[in-house]
């Protein structure tokens, strides 16, 4: 419990709706209220977390991105919708065809360096974030979230017959 750890280092807490309070007052009045409080505090951030998570999950089940990062490829429009990034889409299909292409992931690695192509932070691609988008789904079409998957209403970047012939050549590879 955090008071105990507070007791450790002779720390004390001030609260400005109980300024009487201490965690080394007795008064059992105070533990009451304290508890209580807290109790109150952890419902509450329940209740919200529980309503968040209902709200996604209803945005996913019409087909829309509930949260988070856009994918490279991607943004969030001013309605809150996932749409195309002009400026960033073109790198999605670059890395496709150059995997379909060379056959490996080191090799688009070297291609994107070369080419002073970046991720959205301005660093250099990872091999590893190379692999998640070369196996992200949601290129295709798809929208995943908890264990619902479904298509999604956002604009496909990658056919399915090209998606798939990564993932067959992804397998290969890893045998």
């Amino acid at each position: 419990m955090v008071q105990r750890e507070l007791k450790k280092v002779n720390a004390d807490v001030v609260a400005i709706e109980q300024p009487t309070y201490s965690i080394y007052n007795k008064d059992p009045n105070d533990y009451l209220i304290n508890g209580m409080m807290e109790l109150l505090d952890q419902y509450e951030r329940m209740s919200i977390s529980l309503k968040l998570s209902k709200g996604r999950k209803t945005k996913v089940k019409q087909g829309d991105k509930a949260c988070g990062v856009a994918p490279i490829g991607y943004k969030w429009n001013d309605k809150a919708e996932i749409v195309i990034d002009d400026e960033t889409a073109p790198i999605i299909n670059l890395i496709y065809q150059k995997y379909l292409e060379v056959g490996s992931i080191g090799k688009v690695k070297i291609y994107l360096d070369n080419k002073g192509i970046t991720t959205n932070r301005g660093n250099s691609f990872s091999k590893q974030s190379i692999l998640n988008i070369l196996s992200n789904d949601f290129y295709k079409g798809v929208l995943r979230h908890g264990d619902i998957q479904l298509t999604g209403n956002h604009e496909a970047l990658i056919n399915k017959i090209t998606f798939g012939k990564v993932q067959a050549e992804l397998e290969r590879h890893s045998k």
